[in-house]
């Protein structure tokens, strides 16, 4: 398998993402989607919360697994613990293939903060938080005098619900490698940008004051301007890893829509895109048309801005 070949073996068109096991079992496309950044969000809550959080790449990558997991797997759409599960999963298997390794027990601790820290007491899970609680207290007590920077929801390992717990992420690993088949690759959009804001710096107008880079073109130049410009885009893209556009857009693509986006966020102005097509697509080799609307983000502010359409690339 070719490289190419591997990059499109996780990229899926909108047909097959509207035909996913789960919506063919008679959910709806939004419900299934609405569950999709559910268990995205909860991702990154948990990364957040673990004693050493996870990285940004971490999460990024056990969204891009989730992802992977709902086109395969049909999934209870109404079960949010299994939900719960499912991300947890996601993003333990994510740190372990980007080199950012946390112990179990800090999923679970930080699984047992989210859920005691929730106002909502529904579900199985809701309803042992109460004995949760219970242990948390005498957990605390217990390993006080031991570890002073033990947390209260930090339970102790031994009991039988934390146990429980480590056996539910544990038999979903197995589960979500089946689906995976032990593909860990993900090509990640952000480094693309850099690459994306230089180009648009070539083709600028000329009543453009603004410049994106400091002096020729090189490595590590850019201006303050241009640094905002990237770090907005970059905010962007992490975003996307939320939607079902890191499965349906080649990474480069995302890129540079989201670069565009930032663009236009801050008014740059850029030369008519007849005047540049043929170099942006002697530059990203693209093959085939391809034409994609606020890539995913689903933000009112981008929704309906025409982004990619210049021979698989974007722009104005």
């Amino acid at each position: 398998m070719t490289a190419e070949d591997h990059k499109q073996r996780w990229l899926f068109t909108s047909d097959q993402i509207r035909s996913a096991p789960s919506i063919r079992e008679s959910f709806t496309y939004d419900h299934e989607q609405s569950a999709r950044k559910f268990s995205a969000k909860f991702i990154a809550d948990i990364g957040q919360s673990l004693r050493h959080r996870a990285s940004i790449l971490a999460i990024n990558c056990a969204k891009v697994f989730l992802h992977r997991y709902f086109m395969s797997e049909c999934v209870d759409l109404q079960d949010k613990q299994q939900h719960k599960v499912i991300a947890i999963t996601c993003l333990f298997v994510a740190c372990k293939s980007e080199e950012c390794l946390r112990p179990l027990k800090e999923f679970v601790w930080a699984w047992n903060f989210l859920e005691f820290d929730s106002k909502s007491r529904d579900g199985v899970f809701g309803r042992c938080i109460h004995l949760v609680y219970k242990l948390m207290v005498s957990a605390h007590i217990r390993f006080s005098g031991e570890d002073p920077n033990r947390k209260p929801w930090e339970i102790d390992e031994n009991c039988d619900l934390f146990k429980d717990c480590c056996g539910w992420i544990l038999t979903q690993e197995e589960r979500l490698l089946c689906t995976l088949q032990f593909d860990f690759t993900v090509d990640y959009p952000h480094s693309s940008i850099p690459r994306c804001v230089r180009f648009f710096e070539r083709v600028k107008r000329e009543k453009e004051t603004r410049s994106l880079l400091i002096g020729s073109e090189g490595a590590d130049n850019f201006s303050e301007f241009g640094n905002t410009i990237i770090g907005t885009a970059q905010a962007m893209v992490n975003d996307t890893m939320s939607t079902v556009a890191c499965i349906q857009y080649a990474a480069w693509m995302i890129a540079a829509a989201c670069t565009c986006l930032s663009l236009r966020m801050q008014g740059f102005k850029v030369q008519s895109v007849d005047k540049w097509r043929k170099l942006w697509n002697e530059e990203c080799g693209a093959e085939q048309d391809v034409r994609m609307r606020g890539c995913g983000l689903g933000k009112d502010e981008f929704e309906g801005w025409p982004l990619i359409g210049v021979r698989s690339s974007t722009v104005f």
